[in-house]
């Protein structure tokens, strides 16, 4: 390139364009500013070439972290449905329950939940029993403390976030992935997993003090019976009842916002 600019410059020179310097040290001078400005404008094009070269660079990485957080979204997608289906037979169970036992059942409309429908799963493929059913209080009383929340997938955008990537972002995509991993700590995270882990405790202590385990009512003659003899115990069974439809809630506000995120990542990669 600064050749090109060298043979450039002689031409006009020899064609008369640019008027020669009388003086020899006025042709050198005339020469040596040549040369100095071909240096700069030489330098300038490496500088802009070698830019061009990270920021080719800078979306090709962009791209490969993009496409692994999709992949790491819906993963996270994947295991919501299965906290779903959780929570759904817990909430729906817990219901029954106290149905049996004669208590008022828990209602989720004041603590903003929605009362989800029933929906056949892998826990229990039929409709919700109406009168006594063994095999439905036996696994009720099994999943009280079965919470299934699955690992929140932070390993790309940890990554990002290290590398520097995750400021090429632009603003709404950002404010969209901080927003969306920040509400899943908030409905699944440490803290909020801590208070429930404390009430399922106090649950199953419950229990233990009569001599039964989660799995006993499988076997025993009346299990129903264990919710009536004790007004604290029923406490705590509303209190897991609550737990299953604050997760069956987030469950669905969390699989909403994978999609949207994915749909986002999308349309930014295009």
């Amino acid at each position: 390139m600064i050749k090109l600019f060298r043979n450039i410059r002689h031409r006009l020179i020899e064609s008369g364009s640019l008027r020669k310097p009388a003086s020899p040290a006025g042709r050198y001078l005339l020469y040596a500013l040549g040369e100095i400005i071909l240096v700069v404008i030489g330098i300038l094009i490496a500088l802009q070439v070698n830019n061009w070269n990270e920021e080719r660079k800078v979306r090709q990485s962009i791209q490969v972290y993009l496409q692994n957080l999709k992949e790491n979204i819906a993963d996270d997608r994947s295991n919501m449905y299965m906290t779903r289906t959780s929570a759904l037979f817990r909430y729906h169970s817990g219901q029954y329950l106290l149905h049996l036992a004669g208590y008022k059942l828990y209602d989720p409309v004041p603590d903003g939940h929605i009362n989800h429908p029933w929906e056949p799963n892998r826990i229990w493929n039929d409709t919700l029993p109406t009168g006594y059913n063994k095999a439905f209080i036996g696994l009720a009383f099994l999943w009280t403390h079965r919470i299934l929340i699955g690992d929140l997938n932070t390993g790309t955008v940890e990554e990002l976030k290290n590398t520097g990537l995750f400021s090429h972002l632009d603003k709404s995509l950002k404010d969209s992935l901080n927003a969306y991993y920040a509400d899943w700590d908030f409905r699944f995270g440490t803290t909020s997993q801590e208070t429930i882990h404390n009430g399922v405790q106090d649950w199953q202590r419950s229990l233990r003090k009569v001599g039964v385990l989660n799995s006993d009512p499988f076997v025993i003659a009346d299990p129903v019976q264990l919710l009536r003899e004790d007004p604290e115990r029923i406490g705590l069974l509303r209190f897991l009842v609550g737990v299953a439809s604050w997760h069956l809630t987030s469950a669905d506000i969390m699989i909403r916002k994978a999609d949207n995120l994915i749909k986002e990542i999308e349309k930014y990669e295009k």
